[in-house]
């Protein structure tokens, strides 16, 4: 970052913007291609090679009834387990070394099979995964876009996340548990939903930078919902089910945040040529928005607790 801000500008005279933000693209991919290959999170069984232990006893769906008078014992099917207090059986993996277990350690499916098990689940990771995407991306444009648009530099820049910081403190350690409790976590996450998206909006047509520090205090507002999707992720399963379901909401959120950061920069170096700088931000606030569908959708579930 430090490099970037002190270099970024002579690069962009010699090479021009677009350039640029095309070597940033590529390297955002590169870094979501390592993220799925090398993150304990994203790797097999959420990291864990099952070939490497040793493995359970194999499990059976029929229950056996004890014997009747006759003396004969009788086998009835057994329903299989539900989602919620059991963990599921993890993925066979094959044996370590060769191009086989390559491929499959290096697979980010296995810690979403809990996920995609559950609808509920499958759409608040979902939601989670868009709400990475657009902290991804407004974090990599952010300082190209105040610069290009209001002619801030690290000061001004500067100057304005420490004052996100602040309001991510704020809202978070007070305002969270304060609106869950006056408003009920259904209301929070809908709100928080529509606030992020309006704010990204909002800082893509904002006049100014004093505008800048108006849909901040939007966004402050908004940061409300994500310790509470948390929560309410959490609540889905049981105890034993917990490692595997943080496991896939951590690789939903790791792939999102790499996608975020290449699609804000494509954007962005898009609207640049065209005298849009804003249209990064707008993007971010559109997957902000299908965040906010897919928080909609988790709530009509019937299985959502």
């Amino acid at each position: 970052m430090a490099t970037a801000q002190r270099w970024g500008g002579a690069l962009a005279g010699r090479w021009g913007d677009a350039t640029l933000f095309r070597l940033a693209a590529v390297a955002m991919a590169a870094n979501g291609l390592a993220v799925l290959a090398v993150m304990p999170e994203t790797g097999a069984a959420g990291g864990r090679c099952v070939a490497d232990e040793e493995a359970p006893p194999a499990a059976t769906n029929t229950t056996t009834i004890p014997a009747e008078a006759d003396g004969r014992a009788t086998v009835e099917p057994r329903p299989p387990p539900l989602l919620s207090g059991t963990s599921p059986t993890p993925p066979a993996i094959p044996a370590r070394g060769g191009l086989a277990w390559a491929l499959a350690a290096a697979n980010p499916l296995p810690p979403l099979r809990l996920i995609w098990a559950s609808p509920p689940l499958a759409l608040l990771a979902t939601a989670a995964a868009l709400h990475a995407a657009t902290t991804s991306g407004v974090a990599s444009i952010f300082f190209f876009y105040t610069a290009a648009r209001y002619g801030w530099g690290p000061p001004e820049t500067g100057a304005f996340l420490s004052a996100v910081g602040v309001g991510l403190l704020l809202a978070q350690g007070v305002g969270t548990p304060l609106a869950v409790r006056l408003a009920g976590e259904r209301a929070v996450l809908l709100g928080a939903a529509a606030a992020d998206a309006a704010h990204l909006v909002a800082y893509a047509v904002a006049p100014s930078g004093r505008w800048m520090y108006a849909a901040l205090v939007v966004g402050a507002v908004a940061s409300v919902g994500s310790p509470t999707l948390k929560g309410v992720l959490a609540r889905q399963v049981g105890r034993d089910a917990q490692g595997g379901v943080q496991g896939g909401v951590a690789a939903a959120t790791a792939v999102g945040s790499a996608g975020g950061g290449v699609l804000a920069a494509a954007l962005f170096g898009l609207g640049s040529r065209q005298g849009v700088p804003g249209l990064g931000m707008a993007g971010m606030g559109a997957v902000a928005a299908a965040g906010g569908v897919a928080i909609w959708a988790a709530l009509r579930q019937p299985g959502l607790k």
